[in-house]
């Protein structure tokens, strides 16, 4: 069985964001002898080598004209454009309810809610509200990048909150888009980019949140924004320098 973002995606996109407030789950009809396939974890953005590639085996070729089996659905998720983690049974993803963003665990087998913790206030936006992006799974922790720039720690057990920080404490702002990009866990950093005039890249210690380098040489400012969006910029995750040597 697999707690499938890519049935969701189908009709997130139709229309803002995750308007039916749900999270599907459908049975992929695997073959007889499929019972015994391992189901690979899935602990960031894009899957384990973030290539969207999944090594799951003994799916059917084609499926039946009515559907997979939906298995269940949750449909107390909240609103938003967040994406999914899965990670040894627990599904990890990120929600709008009122004026609040949340983290949002739930068992991936049975779709029941585990834990979610309210983190950071209401992201708005004229083309849907709520966090957008992918948590990142790390041992037992968790980073989650919300929309208003909140980057959290959360213990992945019970959504205890390890640390948080917040993109302005670099000198970020948030997009016109809001932050929708998904933490980088490298070694024992997360690395991530508020932009500003400070050094458009960070990176901070993993378990503590504190703050390990800020790049230099890479500022962004307003004017120069999409001329940044036209080239690719490679950036040393040990010093946060774009030279190598």
């Amino acid at each position: 069985m697999i707690a499938a973002p890519f049935r969701v995606r189908k009709f997130r996109f139709r229309h803002f964001a995750r308007t039916i407030y749900s999270v599907a789950a459908m049975s992929m009809m695997f073959t007889a002898i499929s019972s015994a396939a391992v189901v690979d974890d899935w602990p960031h953005w894009r899957g384990p080598d973030r290539n969207d590639i999944s090594t799951e085996t003994g799916l059917l070729k084609s499926w039946p004209e009515s559907g997979p089996k939906q298995v269940w659905i949750n449909q107390k998720a909240g609103l938003g454009y967040a994406g999914f983690s899965i990670v040894d049974g627990q599904l990890f993803t990120m929600g709008l309810e009122d004026d609040q963003e949340f983290a949002l665990c739930l068992n991936a087998e049975t779709g029941d809610e585990i834990w979610r913790v309210p983190i950071a206030s209401k992201y708005k936006n004229g083309w849907g509200d709520g966090p957008r992006s992918t948590p990142s799974v790390d041992g037992d922790r968790v980073y989650f990048m919300f929309a208003g720039g909140t980057l959290a720690c959360l213990k992945g057990a019970d959504g205890e909150k390890v640390w948080s920080i917040n993109m302005s404490d670099f000198g970020g702002k948030v997009p016109k888009w809001g932050f929708a990009e998904s933490p980088l866990v490298d070694g024992n950093k997360v690395v991530f980019t508020p932009g500003g005039n400070k050094g458009a890249f960070a990176a901070v210690d993993k378990m503590t949140g504190k703050k390990v380098w800020q790049s230099t040489g890479f500022e962004i400012a307003e004017k120069s924004r999409r001329q940044w969006q036209k080239n690719l910029c490679p950036v040393s995750a040990k010093r946060g320098r774009g030279d190598f040597g």
